[in-house]
């Protein structure tokens, strides 16, 4: 099955398309903001600008990289760069991918580089997947809430939708779950319910660590939710965050280690990216994992549309296959940072009062901010992320992740001590007004 039927938009086209849909205008806004407020100096300088902690970037680690990737090895032209490439990738990064992925993801065999391709973003993947897999107005089931851009990834060539599975933030007393907790009985249920509304649903997205709760899926759920697809779905799983996690004796498993255990390879493809375990948010490189020869054959006919620079795949090529700097520089202190950062900011959190998802991974927290919405609905959400706004403090709120519960909001940490003390600073001022607005609009 494939279908491609791109319309190209202006950018004025585009904004005015994205301001008809509150949810996405959160996320696009976000990234808006973003592009204006990463240089440190920004803060430094101009205190009374925007914080933002809305956009899921690392902005730690920027010492490290610069100094790896200024290296001599990177440095390096020759005339298969300035060629057409394999539209999959040259074959030197797809044997760095794989050997990388072999090795942090625990395989039990190493892994084949003809299984990989590589595209400009996980997001290029996602959408060239779901065109593959679906016809136009076919469906792929998504526990919400989960990171919005999805929506637009997926629809992107061929109109394919997401199928919602809510999650409950409640936690009934005594059950052993937890806040948005995803199982099997949820996931059969929105198969279900899409049957019945005529839905056809060709697949289900899995992202371990997730976003935007970090939540961490252990193995066996992982293997619950890949039995579940076994039923001719394809399981397209999300790992772009797999080495961003920061507490000691907490440990992740990838489906790629699972690989004896695995339902269904044919159907299981699995991506991950440098922009977040290697805080490369502006390097567009997204791989994906596939045993499956129809699919990677498909995939290649879109690749040419998503390629990355011959110059950019040899930097990456390189990065991967410096174990050494990779275990004993880079990882380390990443983690290190990223834990006193999210220490900073969940401390800054309970000292307000504020509830909120306390995770080992990924550059966020889920937090609760129910207790300053004026009512229960999404429009008091919104709402509420505008008083931020207002205060100069970019967050991204629930409903931008599709959110069944109105209230929650996603604050990245990610960041250097100054603007998170900073953005601690106007959102305290930001919610002490806000205890006592809501009971003022009751009156």
């Amino acid at each position: 099955m494939f279908y491609c039927g791109v319309a190209l938009l202006s950018c004025v086209e585009l904004c005015c398309i994205m301001l008809c849909c509150v949810a996405l205008c959160c996320v696009m806004f976000c990234s808006c903001v973003a592009h204006c407020c990463t240089l440190k100096t920004t803060f430094l300088s101009h205190p009374q600008g925007f914080i933002n902690l809305g956009t899921s970037e690392n902005k730690l680690c920027f010492d490290l990289l610069h100094s790896r990737l200024t290296q001599p090895d990177m440095l390096h032209i020759d005339p298969p760069l300035l060629q057409y490439p394999d539209w999959k990738g040259h074959g030197f990064l797809r044997r760095a991918v794989a050997d990388f992925l072999s090795h942090y993801c625990g395989s039990r065999c190493p892994l084949d580089p003809d299984n990989v391709i590589v595209m400009n973003g996980c997001g290029s993947l996602f959408s060239a997947i779901a065109a593959v897999i679906c016809d136009p107005e076919e469906a792929i089931l998504i526990p919400t809430p989960f990171y919005g851009v999805i929506t637009e990834d997926v629809g992107l060539y061929s109109g394919v939708k997401l199928f919602h599975v809510p999650l409950d933030c409640e936690v009934a007393s005594g059950d052993g779950t937890r806040p948005f907790h995803l199982t099997v009985e949820k996931l059969e249920d929105g198969l279900q319910r899409a049957k019945e509304q005529g839905v056809m649903v060709r697949g289900v997205i899995l992202v371990n660590p997730h976003n935007p709760l970090a939540d961490i899926y252990t193995p066996q759920e992982m293997a619950g939710f890949l039995e579940f697809a076994k039923r001719s779905l394809h399981a397209i799983v999300d790992e772009v965050y797999m080495l961003t996690i920061f507490q000691e004796k907490v440990s992740f498993q990838s489906v790629l280690g699972m690989d004896r255990y695995l339902p269904d390879p044919q159907r299981t493809h699995v991506l991950w990216g440098f922009s977040k375990d290697f805080a490369m948010a502006g390097i567009r490189v997204g791989t994906l994992y596939t045993e499956n020869t129809d699919l990677m054959e498909a995939l290649s006919q879109l690749a040419n549309l998503h390629g990355v620079p011959g110059s950019t795949q040899h930097q990456m090529a390189q990065l991967l296959q410096d174990r050494d700097w990779i275990s004993e520089v880079f990882l380390p202190e990443n983690q290190r940072r990223l834990k006193t950062s999210h220490g900073y900011v969940a401390a800054e959190l309970s000292r307000l009062g504020v509830p909120y998802l306390h995770r080992p991974a990924c550059f966020y927290l889920w937090a609760d901010l129910r207790k300053y919405l004026g009512e229960a609905s999404f429009s008091a959400e919104l709402s509420l992320w505008r008083v931020f706004l207002r205060h100069k403090v970019v967050l991204s709120c629930g409903q931008a992740f599709s959110c069944s519960t109105p209230g929650w909001f996603r604050i990245v940490f990610a960041d250097e001590k100054h603007p998170l003390e900073l953005g601690a600073e106007k959102s305290e001022g930001t919610t002490r007004r806000q205890r006592l607005e809501p009971h003022q609009r009751g009156h």
